[in-house]
């Protein structure tokens, strides 16, 4: 098991619903797209957006964070049937109105 963080830019907030196999009813949460941006060694851009689910309950306030930058801690779990990424929630979920990393890119 190994805990990172995903650093990104919050790009959409949604609520979403998913069938629940067990009741046979529908669960509502809300999704946020997450965009992160990095350079290879060759200096080109790469681009890959994540998705994030969080209680339908969080839905009006995490719209508020959109075009804010946020750092999801996660656990990575390596099993037989292979990697797992799950959001870790023993831990805070931080947004800020500027990359969090910014001055340490500025002196790179």
């Amino acid at each position: 098991m190994q805990n990172l963080s995903y650093v990104g830019k919050v790009r959409t907030v949604k609520q979403i619903e998913r069938k629940n196999k067990e009741t046979k009813g529908v669960d509502y949460y809300t999704e946020m797209t997450v965009e992160f941006q990095q350079e290879d060694e060759k200096g080109d851009d790469h681009i890959e957006t994540t998705n994030f689910t969080f209680p339908v309950t969080a839905l009006e306030e995490l719209k508020t964070k959109k075009n804010k930058f946020i750092i999801v801690p996660i656990t990575n779990i390596n099993t037989a049937k292979g990697t797992f990424v799950f959001q870790n929630d023993n831990l805070p979920t931080l947004y800020f109105d500027k990359h969090p990393f910014e001055y340490a890119i500025k002196a790179k």
